[in-house]
């Protein structure tokens, strides 16, 4: 638990001092967040709205993708009993997810409980008082005051929530940023960004003061910077590009009760509710899933059919690649990977009808030019028509775009298929990666390699 450092006596002599000497009060920024931090040590409750958006990657097995996270909730808690309510929506870009979200939380005795609601089904988590922050951590002023930052009084007051502001900001940076980050993930429960070290960070900071009450209007905070946090567990790693968040209080000592559903109170224990709820969300599964419909022949060939079961082919191992442990019968997907570079080869049947011809599977397959274009940090985006060339007995047709992702790395997608006798048509998508300087990208290589596994 951060030591927090206090200069109320400080800066109530102060102001004492400088009160005597001018005859009146001078309203400043130091005086306003102190008197803003005693007051809501007396408050009984608080009712508003928390928004919230982050910028994060994702990197695994050599790839690497972005995932935005949005967050909008009304929340109210009280102090005595400390309980809180949170209600909203929370959405992410990567998985085109939206969910509704309930939580409540609750201290009782030496333990806090968490449940929360995803997909009508509830969850709970206990964990000890200490590891969690009280209600009022989340207004918590009293280290904007410690931190001694320079504090920027706005001239004029604005209007909030239909009342009268003062408006404060600041820039916080190194351990400073730390700290705030630290009071933020600790309500919101969350383990990973918990984990991460924000110094490097810094960010602008806006505080509204009610000018009748002297009690915070809102809370906001935007990250700047090309800064990034990563975290890294069983394998992933997670990033954080960027993060703002707003918090608005509407009204205090309103809230007179927060009645927890009795379906909380009797949902099954769960020792990481955040975990749990990633899985109910994105439609995760555990490692018994894995492989489960996997066939293969008498020579080690991997069976591969189409999604009705009529028709089946044998892919054997391409030389220098490993099966990844998501594949089905329907689905195989190949790897190699060493340090600077990663390949991909992923097969499917796809059956060639009147309703779906090869004109169809080519116009699906250059859908993604367009995203490469439009999508934000790719650059040098090149695509190439379509090339064919034999591979043994079989005619294979490819069609590629390469392109340059933030300089990060390199990278080749290539769409290659045969049409067979019969009407259906073995797919493999091969995605090349170079994380040096796209030297090991092959294009027409990997494409006769993929098909020389075709039995």
């Amino acid at each position: 638990m951060r030591k927090k450092r206090r200069l109320f006596v400080l800066a109530g002599m102060v102001c004492l001092v400088m009160g005597s000497l001018s005859g009146c009060k001078k309203v400043t920024a130091i005086s306003l967040l102190t008197d803003a931090a005693k007051n809501v040590k007396d408050i009984k409750s608080y009712q508003g709205t928390m928004d919230m958006e982050m910028e994060m990657g994702i990197a695994q097995s050599g790839m690497s993708m972005g995932m935005d996270i949005n967050m909008s909730m009304d929340i109210e808690a009280m102090k005595d009993p400390s309980t809180y309510h949170m209600s909203g929506e929370m959405g992410m870009d990567l998985m085109d997810l939206s969910v509704d979200m309930e939580m409540y939380g609750e201290v009782k005795d030496d333990e806090a409980v968490v449940y929360v609601n995803i997909a009508d089904e509830w969850m709970k988590e206990t964990v000890d008082v200490e590891d969690v922050e009280g209600m009022d951590e989340i207004l918590d002023l009293d280290g904007y005051v410690a931190q001694n930052k320079e504090l920027k009084l706005a001239e004029k007051t604005e209007k909030e929530n239909g009342k009268e502001v003062y408006v404060i900001t600041t820039t916080l940076d190194g351990e400073d940023f730390n700290d705030t980050m630290d009071n933020f993930t600790e309500f919101m429960e969350d383990d990973m960004m918990g984990n991460m070290d924000f110094s490097s960070f810094t960010a602008d900071v806006t505080l509204k003061i009610y000018k009748d009450t002297k009690l915070p209007a809102a809370i906001c905070m935007e990250m700047n910077g090309d800064s990034s946090a990563v975290f890294e567990q069983d394998g992933v790693e997670m990033s954080l590009k960027g993060i703002s968040y707003e918090i608005k209080i509407d009204e205090y000592n309103k809230v007179k009760s927060i009645d927890i559903p009795k379906e909380a109170l009797q949902a099954t224990e769960t020792s990481d509710v955040s975990d749990d709820f990633l899985e109910e969300s994105t439609g995760s599964f555990d490692d018994s899933d894995l492989n489960s419909g996997l066939i293969q022949d008498e020579n080690g060939n991997y069976i591969l059919s189409d999604y009705d079961g009529q028709k089946s082919v044998a892919i054997a191992v391409p030389e220098g690649y490993a099966i990844e442990s998501y594949s089905s019968d329907t689905y195989l997907d190949f790897t190699s990977e060493s340090d600077d570079a990663y390949t991909s080869l992923s097969y499917n049947i796809e059956d060639l009808t009147e309703y779906f011809t090869e004109e169809d599977l080519i116009e699906d397959y250059s859908d993604d030019l367009e995203y490469y274009s439009e999508e934000d940090g790719y650059k040098d985006v090149k695509s190439e028509d379509i090339k064919s060339v034999k591979v043994g007995d079989y005619e294979v047709k490819y069609l590629s775009y390469s392109f340059n992702n933030n300089d990060i790395y390199w990278g080749r997608d290539i769409y290659a298929w045969t049409v067979l006798d019969d009407g259906f048509a073995v797919c493999c998508e091969i995605m090349e990666t170079d994380y040096e300087d796209g030297s090991s990208i092959v294009g027409e290589a990997e494409v006769k390699k993929a098909f020389e596994a075709l039995r």
